[in-house]
This record gives structure tokens, C-alpha cells and sequence, in this order.
């Protein structure tokens, strides 16, 4: 029977989930290796800049600082050690290409009210339960 520190595992994909995985791994003893395709880590969470606009490739991961806290504690290590993490508000602007703009932060009151300005009240109570379910 394979025991962690005579398995081998190759983790495909440098990006938030990728790294977590081979994190975890490494940490029980398993040899990992991460193969990425692309020149950079961070698959999804990726920048593109472009006529001086910068656009997210994907999920805002970063967001949830208590996800990346969670996966250091996990290795024996503290996020905020061993990362530089700083708040940001505003995280961002989404800008809609049929008109509005929408303020993006992390203050789940402000962001409700913002959304019910921009889609109304529906929405707003929408997201909130979207939020409060998924944390």
C-alpha cells in the first residue's frame, strides 16, 4: 500500500486551486510536482492589460483572505507572514457595456445597497443570500 512519502503526484495547473492541492500534499509528505503550460502561476487569477486597461482572467480569489488564511494554517505557516495582504476598497469597477457601473467592495451592506441602485431591490436581496451561502 502507497504511503505519502513514496507517492508521487503531478498536479496539472499552476492557478489558486492547483497550488493549494500541491500545498496540502507536500505538507503530508507526499512528493509533488506542479506542471504549468503557461509562463506565469495563478491560471485564472491572471491579469491581462491592454490600451492601458487592466482585466481579471477570472475569479477574484484574493477576496477571501480567510480561504488562503485557511491553507496556510493548514501547512503550519500564517498567511499573513508569509503574504502581503492588504485590504483594498474599492476591489473593483464593473463597467456594463448596456450602461452602469457598479463599485465593487468587500462591505457586504454597501455592496447590497449599490446593487439595488444599479438592478434593484430583487437583485440586491439576491446577491446577499448568494454571499451568505457561499462563505
Amino acid at each position: 500500500m502507497p504511503t505519502p512519502s513514496n507517492q508521487h503526484i503531478v498536479i496539472v495547473g499552476a492557478g489558486p486551486g492547483g497550488l493549494a492541492a500541491s500545498l496540502l500534499l507536500a505538507k503530508a509528505g507526499v512528493n509533488v510536482t506542479v506542471v504549468e503550460r503557461s509562463s506565469k502561476v495563478g491560471g485564472r487569477t491572471k491579469i491581462i492589460e491592454r490600451d492601458g486597461f487592466k482585466f481579471d482572467l477570472g475569479p477574484t480569489f484574493f477576496h477571501y483572505t480567510e480561504v488562503i488564511e485557511e491553507i496556510f494554517q493548514a501547512i503550519g505557516k500564517d498567511a499573513h507572514k508569509e503574504l502581503k495582504l492588504n485590504q483594498l476598497d474599492l476591489n473593483y469597477r464593473l463597467i456594463f457595456g448596456q450602461g452602469g457601473e457598479l463599485d465593487c467592495t468587500s462591505d457586504l451592506d454597501v455592496m447590497r445597497d449599490r446593487i439595488a441602485v444599479l438592478s434593484g431591490e430583487k437583485d440586491a436581496n439576491a446577491f446577499v443570500e448568494y454571499v451568505e451561502d457561499n462563505r
